[in-house]
């Protein structure tokens, strides 16, 4: 449980940065979102498929920008 945690709040700490390439926040919340939902449904597919783009994201917007 501690490393998807500790990948929301490393991406929520980084999306003030990212709101230099418009709709990286918003992309970056709808991560969130999906990584929530995972967990309250408690579907573990899901909650793996959120936990990859979780720790894919931030690199890609850090190569993309």
């Amino acid at each position: 449980m501690w490393l998807p945690l500790t990948l929301v709040m490393a991406l929520t700490l980084f999306m003030p940065f990212m709101e230099i390439v418009p709709t990286s926040g918003s992309i970056a919340s709808a991560v969130i979102a999906l990584f929530a939902a995972s967990l309250l449904t408690r579907d573990g597919v899901l909650a793996l498929f959120s936990l990859g783009l979780l720790s894919i994201l931030p690199v890609a917007i850090y190569y993309w920008v």
